[in-house]
């Protein structure tokens, strides 16, 4: 019985630091949205769709699009392509 309880609280462990690095990337991505460089922009909105996509589809469809906006905007093929 004690095997498995310790078994339950190793998975509940790591599924909060899971959560907690989500957290800080998101952080992070979020902090680039307003970099001078359209090209990290473009990088972190797609960034935040791929987090975004197994939890909320309406921000990963939102990242998306501004992403390909912007990708559309200056020729960025490979941010469009993500994107897409």
């Amino acid at each position: 019985m004690s095997k498995i309880l310790s078994a339950l609280f190793l998975f509940a462990l790591f599924g909060l630091n899971s959560f907690a690095q989500s957290t800080k990337k998101i952080d992070s991505l979020q902090k680039l949205l307003g970099h001078p460089s359209l090209s990290k922009q473009i990088d972190a909105l797609n960034g935040l769709a791929y987090i975004y996509a197994k939890t909320d589809s309406a921000k990963t469809f939102s990242y998306a699009n501004k992403a390909k906006e912007l990708a559309n905007k200056t020729s960025n093929i490979q941010g469009l392509a993500t994107a897409y």
